[in-house]
């Protein structure tokens, strides 16, 4: 296990595996098995290296988190997170706070909790779930699963010509879709 402190930058290179922090306050990391959490408020962690497999993952509040173009899991905590997969196949969770979570290259998924959540999926076939709360979702490029939960939601799977699958869930949702999506418990939907 290492233990690093640090008020400024830092560049942490274990193995296959590097992570650069920046912003926040002082903050002690420890880095075991490949996972990685921040502490403090304001943290920005971000997978420099290609390892597949990581796990980033924010403890404190308001981290930015990113992936690289390997695959990872990265996990944000209490508070607003920005979490971004970057390239790979990765999956991206939230649970609480208003968060933006980007999938970005790769066949991705993507999982918002309780806050008022923006997900986008990038390029790849993606699952992007939105679960409680009014939620914004974007599939893009790419034959992806929509899933907006409970909440109103505004889900759009247009605009690429894949063959979505959108599905609002409880609440008064709202889907934007091409003629070749399959929609589902959408109470309003609109088809470009």
């Amino acid at each position: 296990m290492k233990r690093i402190a640090r008020r400024a930058a830092l560049v942490l290179t274990t193995g296959a595996l590097a992570l650069t922090f920046t912003g926040g306050a002082a903050l002690a990391q420890e880095a075991e098995g490949g996972l990685l959490s921040g502490t403090e408020i304001g943290d920005t962690l971000s997978n420099a290296g290609e390892q597949a497999g990581e796990a980033l993952g924010g403890t404190g509040v308001g981290e930015a988190i990113m992936g690289s173009e390997a695959g990872e899991l990265v996990r944000g905590a209490p508070g607003s997170d920005a979490l971004s997969g970057m390239g790979g196949d990765d999956l991206l969770s939230d649970a609480a706070g208003d968060n933006l979570i980007e999938g970005d290259a790769g066949n991705d998924r993507l999982e918002g909790g309780a806050g008022l959540d923006l997900l986008r999926g990038g390029a790849g076939d993606d699952a992007l779930s939105g679960f409680g709360n009014n939620d914004a979702i974007f599939g893009q490029a790419g034959a992806d699963n929509l899933d907006g939960g409970d909440g109103d939601d505004f889900l759009f799977g247009a605009g690429d010509g894949e063959a979505d699958t959108v599905a609002g869930g409880p609440g008064n949702d709202t889907c934007v879709v091409d003629e070749t999506d399959t929609v589902s418990d959408c109470e309003n939907v609109v088809t470009l």
